[in-house]
């Protein structure tokens, strides 16, 4: 009977270490996955890329993003803009623009994106280009039967978005 019991022990006993054992290799297996992030398309690779990066990052409120995706013409105007509204010198609105700062946020983009007539379309929008010339983009955004014709500019090896070329209010 103690010779039974023993074995008994020594089989729960076996079978817990075993058992934990492979808790443990499950748990570890996220650290050998895949990094599919390194094989993703750049955001700013293509004409599209752009376009498509502006208008999500807008509608997701990731002013930061949004910003970075824009043409320097964009970003000027932009600072432009906001400085005359503000009465506030261009370099300080421009690192208020740079910092994605709660002053433009809600000053700036906030409205920016509540006026936008595009944005209720980019959720299930379709991005196209359309033509390519001389560094700039047109790319067709098709969303609900509506075609919207937007800008990209390349900028050396990236293109961004051309809100101002676009001739978007």
């Amino acid at each position: 009977m103690k010779k039974t019991a023993f074995c008994f022990v020594s089989i729960i006993v076996t079978l817990g270490f075993t058992f934990q054992g492979q808790a443990q290799a499950r748990t570890k297996a996220p650290e050998t996955r895949l990094n599919t992030r390194s094989v993703l398309p750049e955001k700013y690779a293509t004409p599209q890329d752009a376009v498509k990066t502006f208008f999500t990052a807008l509608h997701d409120q990731n002013f930061d993003e949004a910003w970075e995706s824009l043409s320097t013409v964009s970003q000027n105007s932009f600072v432009q803009s906001y400085a005359g509204q503000s009465k506030s010198d261009q370099g300080r609105v421009r690192d208020l623009f740079r910092k994605s700062d709660d002053e433009v946020q809600k000053n700036f983009w906030t409205p920016l994106r509540d006026r936008s007539k595009i944005l209720p379309y980019v959720s299930n929008a379709i991005y196209k280009v359309a033509d390519v010339k001389n560094g700039q983009a047109m790319i067709e955004m098709s969303s609900g039967g509506i075609t919207h014709h937007l800008r990209a500019v390349q900028e050396g090896n990236e293109w961004r978005m051309g809100y101002v070329e676009s001739d978007l209010k």
